[in-house]
């Protein structure tokens, strides 16, 4: 009589333990290289190497994933029409055809390619799931572009926070960054932001598109070209939990 209450216990044991759990990632590699002849050194190369959601019949690790492919698509892309691939593979085959087509066009074409994409899980909690995507494309010219982005998620839904459903106060939180970015670039508050060389439109403050979650900070980051020069680089901005808490909806 006393075994079927134990039974009971023990499942909800064990559901309670999956819920806890949360998603789980797996990182997975894709890689695919230009036809001969080349070396490994010289060939034109796309690496996308990304964490994936394996939780089955998830409709949030389902969101997220198709976000994340899509985002890594506009990223390696080059062509003219929006991407339609489905898979990883057909990323990096689409941006090694796109170079062969180019060699075959025209054959003194010598400079190989290059699309790099390196995802991580840099922060998860029940609120939030921050994916990280560092990279870096070059198809040419005196030099490639390195980016960073931040794939803010709900993990409920899978769906992407907006910077705005970040915060109860936004207005709070520029002020917190335009002061940060004062101070670290050593502009007076009484001079105007772009007196330094810097590209604000119409010489305003905004914040950065890209917003990290860290397990111990939290960092507003412009990528080059957002702010500033290619020479100049991109601008990191890091913030203590403490710091920011007063102005986090997402906490």
């Amino acid at each position: 009589m006393k075994t079927f209450p134990l039974l009971f216990m023990s499942l909800l044991l064990v559901v309670s333990c999956q819920k806890d759990k949360g998603l789980v990632f797996e990182t997975q590699k894709f890689e695919q290289l230009s036809t001969p002849p080349c070396t490994e050194d010289d060939c034109t190369k796309a690496t996308i190497e990304i964490p994936i959601a394996i939780n089955k019949n998830s409709i949030a690790a389902d969101s997220i994933n198709k976000t994340t492919l899509l985002t890594i698509s506009q990223i390696v892309s080059f062509a003219e029409e929006p991407s339609k691939a489905t898979t990883y593979e057909e990323i990096v085959s689409s941006f090694v055809e796109s170079y062969n087509q180019l060699k075959r066009d025209y054959p003194k074409e010598s400079t190989p390619w290059q699309a790099q994409v390196s995802g991580t899980v840099a922060y998860q909690s029940p609120q939030i799931i921050s994916i990280h995507l560092k990279h870096y494309t070059f198809s040419g010219g005196a030099h490639g572009y390195e980016g960073l982005r931040a794939l803010n998620y709900n993990p409920e839904n899978g769906h992407l926070y907006t910077n705005d459903e970040l915060f109860t106060d936004k207005k709070g939180f520029s002020d917190l960054v335009e002061k940060k970015l004062r101070s670290q670039l050593h502009i007076p508050a009484d001079k105007n932001l772009n007196s330094i060389g810097l590209m604000f439109e119409d010489d305003r403050f905004k914040l950065p598109e890209t917003l990290l979650y860290y397990n111990d900070q939290f960092v507003a980051y412009y990528n080059t070209y957002e702010i500033a020069s290619y020479a100049d680089g991109p601008t990191k901005l890091v913030f203590t939990y403490a710091e920011v808490a007063p102005f986090l909806r997402i906490k």
